[in-house]
Parts: C-alpha cells; sequence; structure tokens
C-alpha cells in the first residue's frame, strides 16, 4: 500500500510533501535567544522544594526480641497506622525455598485457627468448640474481618516480586499493613495469627495453585512481565549449597539473592504442576502441609538465622513503624514486641547453628548485584537470548551492562556516588519524551516504548524496548544516538540538556515523596541504603545531583554506555 501511494505521488509529488514538511516544522520552531536565556532568574534550589512533613529514628534491637536487629520508627503527617515485618529468609534450607511464592499467596487466603494473640478480635466462630487446636475462622471470614480492620494488607517475598518475576531484597519475608490507629492491636492480631494460625485445607490449597498457575500463563501473555522475568533469570547467581553461601558472602556475611530463582515462573511453573498432581494422595498434602508448616516454624523462630554450616554470623530481620506525631511509637514498639513473644516459638531451629559472631544488616542491608552467572547453555557473557512467545504479538528486548554506583553511605569519598547522579542524568537526558531515543525509535515507528534505565540495586544499566514491530532497528537506532555521542557530543548533550535532565531527576525524586505511602517506602529504602535520617539522604541526593557537570556525563558514558557498542563489557544483551 505504500508503494502504491508512492507511485501515486511521483517524485515531484513526494517532493511538494517533503518541503510543505519542512516549512511546517520551520514554522513551529521556538529560538528562545542567548540573551534572554540569560536574563532570566535562576529556579529555587531543590532543597526548598515542599515536602510532606516527616522524619524518622532507627533502633537497634538485640537477639533477644528474635529474628529482629533494628527498628524504624516514623513520624509521618497521614491519617493511618503502617507496619512492616521483615523477616530473614537468606538462610532458609534450599528445599523450602520454592515453596514460597504458595506460602505468601496462602497468607490471609485460608482458614486461621483462633488462639491468644487474636484475643483483641472478639470473632465468634462456627469452629467446633470441642476442638483443642481451638476455632477454625473460614477463610471468607477471614477476609471480611482484614477488610474491616485494615486499609491494606499484604505478604510477599522482597518488594515487588509482581509474583513470580524479580523481587527486590528476596531474603526477607515482609508482612505489611495500614489501619486506622485504633485498630493497631486488631491488625497486629490478624498479620501475626494469620501467621501463626494459618491452616492447610486441601480445596483451599488446590484452589490456590491452580490460581497460580493462571497467573504464570496470563503472565506469558504480557511482554513486558516477561522480558522482566526473563532478564531476572539470566541475570540471577547460581544456586549455591550452604557452605559455599558462606564461602561466598566475604564482607557482606550473607551470599543474598538465593531466592530469585526459586518464586521465577520458569521455576514455579513445573513445581506447581508437580505439587498439584500429588495433591489429590494422602501422601501429597502430607508432603504440602510439612514444607509449608517447615516455613512458617522458621519465620517463628526466636532469633536471628546463621549463614553458613559454621554459624558466624546472621542476617537480622527489621521492623517499621509509621504513624502520626500524635502517637506514641516506643508504645507501639513495645505492643508489637509483645504479641510477637506471644507467637515465637522458641524450639522451631532444629537446623540451625546456635554459635554466632554478629549480626548484619537490615540497615544498611546487604546486596549482591546482578550479572550473568548462570549456566552457561542459557546464555553466556556477550551472548543473545532469543525467546518465542506465540502469545504476544510484539517484540520487546532488554540489554542489560552491569552498572554497579551504588558506594556505600560510609564512603564518602567513593567515585560511585557521583557517578550513580551522572548515570541517572545521563538516562533521563537520553530517554525523555522528544528526546533522542523517543525520536529515533518511536517517531520512526520502530516500537511504542524505549528508555535506557539505571537498576541501581541490581548494578544494572538496560536498553529496553517494548511493544515493537522492528527490534533490530530499534536497537540499531540506539546504538547509533551512542555513536553520535562518540563523534559529536554536543548535538545530542548540551547545557540546556544537562539541565533540563537533571530538573526532571529531582522533580521524580520530590514528587515520590508528596504522599505518605511515598514517603514510608523512601524511608525504608534510604534504611536500606544505610541512611540514618531522611535529612541524610536528602543532602546527599541533592549534593550530589547539583555537583554533576558536562565532563562527569562524558565520563560515566565512556565507563558504563559505550559498553553497549564497543563490546568491552564482560556481558551484555
Amino acid at each position: 500500500q505504500e508503494q502504491a501511494k508512492r507511485a501515486e505521488l511521483g517524485e515531484a509529488g513526494l517532493a511538494l510533501l517533503a518541503d510543505t514538511a519542512r516549512r511546517a516544522i520551520d514554522a513551529n520552531k521556538v529560538d528562545v535567544p542567548a540573551e534572554l536565556i540569560a536574563a532570566m532568574p535562576a529556579p529555587p534550589s531543590v532543597d526548598r522544594v515542599p515536602q510532606l512533613a516527616s522524619e524518622f529514628q532507627l533502633r537497634p534491637m538485640d537477639n533477644a526480641t528474635g529474628p529482629f536487629a533494628a527498628a524504624q520508627l516514623i513520624t509521618a503527617d497521614t491519617l493511618f497506622t503502617h507496619l512492616q515485618i521483615g523477616l530473614p529468609i537468606a538462610a532458609l534450607p534450599q528445599h523450602l525455598r520454592p515453596w514460597l511464592v504458595l506460602f505468601q499467596s496462602l497468607m490471609f487466603e485460608s482458614p486461621l485457627t483462633i488462639h491468644g494473640v487474636m484475643a483483641d478480635l472478639d470473632i465468634s466462630t462456627q469452629g467446633d468448640d470441642d476442638d483443642d487446636d481451638g476455632d477454625v475462622l473460614d477463610y471468607r471470614e477471614v477476609a471480611t474481618g482484614m477488610a474491616r480492620d485494615l486499609v491494606s494488607y499484604h505478604a510477599s517475598v522482597g518488594y515487588g516480586n509482581q509474583l513470580l518475576g524479580m523481587a527486590r531484597l528476596s531474603d526477607y519475608f515482609v508482612l505489611a499493613g495500614s489501619c486506622e490507629h485504633r485498630n493497631y492491636r486488631r491488625m497486629l492480631s490478624w498479620l501475626l495469627g494469620g501467621l501463626t494460625g494459618m491452616q492447610y485445607d486441601r480445596e483451599r490449597v488446590s484452589t490456590i495453585m491452580r490460581n497460580l498457575l493462571s497467573d504464570i500463563s496470563e503472565m506469558q501473555r504480557n511482554g513486558s512481565n516477561m522480558i522482566e522475568a526473563v532478564l531476572a533469570r539470566v541475570t540471577t547467581k547460581k544456586q549455591l549449597n550452604s557452605a559455599t553461601a558462606h564461602d561466598r558472602a566475604g564482607e557482606h556475611f550473607v551470599a543474598t539473592n538465593q531466592n530469585d530463582q526459586h518464586i521465577s515462573l520458569f521455576r514455579q511453573r513445573a513445581f506447581l504442576k508437580g505439587v498439584l498432581g500429588r495433591l489429590q494422595t494422602p501422601q501429597g498434602m502430607s508432603e504440602i502441609t510439612a514444607a509449608l508448616d517447615d516455613i512458617k516454624s522458621y519465620l517463628l523462630s526466636a532469633s536471628c538465622h546463621a549463614i553458613g554450616e559454621s554459624g558466624q554470623h546472621e542476617l537480622g530481620g527489621f521492623l517499621q513503624i509509621a504513624a502520626p506525631s500524635t502517637e506514641d511509637h516506643a508504645d507501639m514498639h513495645r505492643q508489637f514486641l509483645a504479641a510477637w513473644k506471644s507467637v515465637a516459638r522458641t524450639g522451631a531451629q532444629t537446623a540451625v547453628p546456635t554459635h554466632v559472631d554478629s549480626i548484619r544488616g537490615p540497615f544498611p542491608a546487604p546486596r549482591s548485584p546482578y550479572s550473568v552467572d548462570t549456566d552457561v547453555q542459557l546464555v553466556t557473557p556477550g551472548g543473545i537470548l532469543v525467546v518465542p512467545l506465540s502469545s504476544i504479538t510484539a517484540s520487546y528486548l532488554a540489554c542489560a551492562l552491569p552498572c554497579d554506583v551504588l558506594a556505600p553511605v560510609d564512603a564518602p569519598e567513593h567515585e560511585g556516588h557521583r557517578e550513580k547522579a551522572a548515570v541517572s542524568i545521563l538516562c533521563e537526558l537520553l530517554s525523555r519524551v522528544d528526546g533522542p531515543i523517543y525520536e529515533a525509535v518511536r517517531g520512526k515507528g520502530y516500537a511504542y516504548g524505549a528508555s535506557v534505565s539505571l537498576y541501581s540495586w541490581y548494578g544494572q544499566l538496560v536498553y529496553s524496548v517494548s511493544e515493537a514491530q522492528d527490534p533490530a532497528r530499534a536497537l540499531d537506532a540506539f546504538w547509533r544516538i551512542l555513536e553520535r555521542l562518540e563523534t559529536c557530543w554536543d548535538s545530542v548533550c548540551d547545557e540546556h540538556a544537562l539541565d533540563a535532565a537533571r530538573a526532571t531527576v529531582a522533580y521524580h525524586w520530590f514528587s515520590r515523596r508528596s504522599a505518605c505511602s511515598g514517603v514510608i517506602s523512601a524511608a525504608i529504602n534510604d534504611a536500606f541504603r544505610g541512611f540514618a535520617s531522611q535529612h541524610d539522604q536528602k543532602q546527599y541526593f541533592t549534593r550530589h545531583l547539583a555537583a554533576v557537570r558536562m565532563d562527569d556525563l562524558k565520563h560515566v558514558y565512556t565507563k558504563y554506555f559505550r559498553p553497549f557498542i564497543s563490546g568491552e563489557s564482560d556481558w551484555a544483551k
């Protein structure tokens, strides 16, 4: 059809269209004189941008209080009380790791046994009063009660695991909830009672597993989810046995990221199908119950869990409580510890060494960058992995390079601090709307979306393309942009573009902290990084962002971006 239209217009007609388009573009250009720009007042400092009032403090906790090494107490402008409980699972026995997805999915979706910690709920049940294990609350009553008393709640392996994808901080099992402050004790009862009293009904377990398999099928029809899952799979460290994990841990004390492959859809599909096939047998249900009970017992152990067979180091859990300034945070902390003490199982650590030299984490949390370090038959550094899917109608692409710029907060002279700000700015400069990548990829119709992004926690720089009709040209267009930076830097990046990108990065940072949910999320992230207060993080961010100059952009381009086209990196594509 396009060729027929060209033939109809002829050379003269095409030339007329090109001239009309050129004149229209020239008529819409706005060239602001340099003297006018110079006369404009300087924008106010980002230090004075209004923010939601909040502050947090970190409190160390000794091992006598359970698996918790520290608590973060947040005072924020909020009408609700928020609670997060981070239970360490970095040392979870290998045979239990595949069960984590099913365990998190059954949380708050299963029948509950009513026991001491749930006394505040004053629930009347239809259970058997002669049952020595206590009354049982039907899963529908659980859902109704939690919806009545809580504003939100969830259980997950780490953060942002998107159910069967990559999880940040997958070394923790996180329970979280929020409620009106008057329901705080009821929230404790629901969250801890949901963990300790969860019962496993064959029909309910079967339903949850079938729902998970349905979710996997749905994910396979979503290209963005699949490219994320594939990227997670090929950049996750090999699974280590306990002795190797201890040797590998080094100064971090713990071998992190050991749960990622187990919660991946590539592992879970076959695992869930196998378990579902055995579910109808007596032995199958006993196997499921035993595995889930073992995870429950592990989470409720009275102390932190040692990493490595020698038991020299531990990974500590965390607690986060956020509430208005009118509330007594210390009292809420005490209430939680009392409730935890009532449910902790002091005899649940049968396989955990007792000799411990120190507790590691969670503030700052141990971190291992992701890199291609899996089975060489799957992908090799510098190699290309193609995954054909009949369920999608467009192509998705991701090219990943190592970019570990998340420097330790207690090392202020580390070059990573300035590099992180510079990489963030250059990513924004290249990916912004009507920017170089936008015009070269979406403007040409190669793909609907394309951007280069820094995944700082994972230590990755990723060029991603979504809903592409011609992914090869979308990738080639990105390479051409990088070649222009190599030979004609000013045509892509000038001082005005640098300042505009800097302003956008600052806007995103502050906008994420403009609502209470963002403040709470940012506070725990800041603590994981190692910041002792919100003020410290803000000073750190504004100082390093303002310090970036053109030479810094050229430095990070050479070090982190040029390997996309030079092949100098150990792994790419």
